[in-house]
């Protein structure tokens, strides 16, 4: 079937026997991620991202604003409470999220339903992350220090990701993370 929507949908077909998932990388919402300004322009991403950046402080946060929802044809993306939630069974991976985020925000990744993840999309270094976002990865390295199967890695020093094919789900990044960003099995 994964063939057969990636045949409709122009695009590379999956490897065999693996299956993808859009993910949103970030979960500073409401009170826990500062605004520059109010924003009462077109309820889309994309020209709120065209508008001095958009009006979000982490300019590598979520607006919000629910455009990968309103695109995605498999209904797999709601909104809730300005927070776009992605439901694994709905989700086809067909990438119309992820090339319609003005911020890449969300990404494909390989659908483990038992990995955690870090859900931080932060390029800024720990200290301005903190200043933006009471929950973005403030990149210390702690998870990837104690994760014993190398799952968890530093990108360019300042972003913690987890490889889902690596995680065995022994939690002991969560337990040792300052932030509460890193996310898995429910």
């Amino acid at each position: 079937m994964a063939g057969d929507i990636a045949d409709i949908m122009g695009m590379p077909k999956p490897e065999e026997g693996v299956s993808y998932i859009a993910q949103v990388k970030c979960i500073g919402f409401g009170d826990t991620a500062k605004d520059s300004f109010i924003y009462d322009g077109v309820p889309n991403c994309t020209a709120a991202s065209e508008f001095f950046g958009g009006f979000k402080d982490c300019q590598y946060g979520c607006l919000g604003l629910g455009t990968c929802a309103q695109v995605c044809p498999f209904d797999a993306i709601t909104m809730e409470k300005d927070k776009p939630v992605v439901d694994p069974e709905l989700c086809k991976a067909c990438n119309k999220c992820v090339e319609l985020c003005p911020r890449s925000v969300i990404s494909l990744v390989t659908y483990n339903p038992e990995a955690y993840a870090v859900l931080c999309n932060s390029r800024d270094k720990g200290k301005q992350t903190k200043a933006f976002c009471q929950v973005g990865c403030i990149g210390c390295g702690a998870c990837a220090k104690v994760c014993e199967d190398e799952a968890v890695t530093m990108e360019k020093g300042k972003l913690a990701t987890i490889d889902p094919e690596k995680c065995t789900s022994c939690a002991k990044c969560v337990e040792k993370c300052p932030r509460p960003i890193i996310f898995g099995p429910s």
